[in-house]
């Protein structure tokens, strides 16, 4: 008997775990006996695209700063909030990954993305959230260089 399921799943050492809640549920849920498994494998942004979204997160933070947006940062020891200026590590850690994570919940890296669709899906809610809230346009790089807008 043949029976098709589907789970993304990763590979730590020598052993795969279910990343989502549904794949975990259907691991539980396998009966104990022999089963062959297919492995397909999902292609990961590339460097390319890697360099892009350091691009567009330093874009945003000169962009952020050139229009007086600073980040808030709360500190115990001064007792208040210090604003900093961004810095594309500052972006990608408080607003790439936050928009990442909540639309991807089991992608905690950059590295992890499917390669084009999950890249532009992220830039795509921070693009128009930028724009239509902080009248900040920010275009994420192109390909060839040129952004798009």
């Amino acid at each position: 008997e043949t029976v098709e399921m589907k789970a993304t799943v990763r590979k730590i050492n020598q052993s795969i775990f279910p990343v989502t809640k549904e794949g975990q549920k259907m691991f539980r849920e396998l009966p104990k006996t022999e089963f062959v498994i297919n492995i397909e494998t999902e292609e990961s942004r590339t460097l390319a695209q890697n360099n892009a979204i350091h691009l567009y997160c330093r874009r945003i933070g000169d962009a952020a700063n050139a229009a007086g947006y600073e980040m808030h940062v709360k500190s115990e020891l001064l007792r208040d909030v210090v604003e900093i200026p961004w810095t594309w590590e500052s972006v990608k850690e408080n607003i790439w990954l936050p928009v990442q994570m909540a639309l991807y919940p089991s992608i905690l890296r950059t590295r992890d993305l499917k390669k084009t669709e999950q890249v532009s899906a992220v830039a795509q809610v921070i693009g128009r959230y930028l724009s239509e809230k902080k009248g900040l346009n920010v275009p994420f790089p192109s390909k060839d260089g040129m952004d798009r807008g």
